[in-house]
């Protein structure tokens, strides 16, 4: 079980990586995470028709964060002094006119030089400062919202707030995965897979910090919004989709950004013993359905507050996907949350 120290040094790793060595920094990662990673990992569920459909088919969803509960997560922390700082300085400096005419000139832009002034005009400094903070607040931190794919993991099956947050109260199941057992995934392994984005495995475990202290995210979060301008200029035909493509390959590589800014949350979630799964990949499926995987669970355990009912639906769906090990929780003689083998 990975402690919040070694959380936290796997984080301070993973926040000085600058993407300049990349296979290196690939390496170092990899190695602290098979250090860190737990024998097992859970996943608390309620009783519903979509979660029992999963259960069945083995399939393990990705969610975009802008679904998850928790507003901060995966929120871009933007300090808007260095914004500011950052436009008074291009505005007034006496070259910015020049190197927009020159950009102007190299992707044949039809912007009329008047433009081009009042853009450098530090009388327009207000304007132009808040329109961009605007801008980065609301379009970049939810547009990284909608595309940052994850599903969440718990390193504990007998976490009692999880199972009243996540598990409807006891009332719910949990999936428990043995890391051990590789030939529990099936991605990959199915002809079909050869279909699937996520055919060709591009997906990774990560542990979770948690601290009080914000990723700064400026550096990042300005780019990508320059980013996502020029697309929406290329949307309405000013400019081609391969001048933007030019041009963008000129910005920083920005490499690690997502996974630091997915990986930090409030230190008051600390108790969630989190891990996640992470892929860079931010297309859904050709039909449009969310990104999954294929996991099958080790064993499936059934919630304290379960009727007897959903208890014996929950069994009988877990033996249709060939889940082999079914128990159910009880309090044990020293008042904790236990498990037992369920008898059918």
């Amino acid at each position: 079980m990975a402690t919040l120290k070694q959380r936290k040094e796997f984080w301070e790793t993973l926040k000085n990586f600058d993407g300049k060595n990349y296979a290196e920094e690939v390496k170092t990662i990899s190695e602290m995470v098979n250090k860190l990673s737990p024998i097992k990992l859970c996943r608390y569920r309620s009783v519903s028709p979509n979660n029992l459909e999963a259960l069945r088919t083995n399939k393990l969803e990705f969610s975009t964060s802008d679904y998850y509960d928790d507003p901060f997560d995966t929120f871009l922390h933007i300090d808007t002094s260095v914004i500011r700082r950052e436009i008074k300085s291009a505005m007034t400096n006496p070259h910015t006119f020049e190197m927009l005419a020159f950009l102007k000139e190299k992707y044949g832009l039809s912007i009329p030089n008047e433009i081009l002034t009042k853009i450098t005009s530090d009388t327009n400094f207000e304007f132009a400062f808040n329109n961009a903070k605007d801008y980065i607040q609301k379009n970049v931190r939810n547009v990284m919202r909608k595309t940052m794919q994850s599903i969440c993991f718990s390193e504990n099956e007998y976490n009692e707030t999880l199972w009243l947050k996540y598990a409807n109260d006891h009332k719910g199941f949990v999936q428990v995965y043995d890391m051990n057992n590789t030939d529990a995934l099936i991605c990959g392994t199915l002809p079909d897979c050869t279909k699937c984005p996520m055919g060709d495995k591009s997906f990774y475990f990560y542990p979770v910090h948690y601290s009080n202290t914000k990723y700064d995210a400026t550096n990042f979060a300005k780019w990508y919004a320059a980013v996502l301008m020029l697309n929406q200029i290329a949307a309405q035909g000013v400019i081609s989709e391969s001048t933007v493509n030019d041009m963008i390959k000129h910005f920083p590589p920005n490499i690690w950004e997502r996974e630091k800014i997915t990986l930090i949350k409030k230190h008051c979630h600390h108790y969630d013993e989190e891990w996640r799964l992470l892929t860079a990949k931010i297309n859904q499926n050709p039909d449009n359905s969310k990104l999954y995987i294929k996991w099958i669970p080790s064993k499936i355990i059934l919630g304290l507050n379960m009727t007897e009912s959903d208890k014996s639906l929950v069994a009988s769906i877990a033996l249709q996907a060939g889940i082999k090990e079914v128990t159910e929780m009880y309090i044990n003689d020293n008042d904790n949350l236990a498990d037992k083998e369920y008898k059918r």
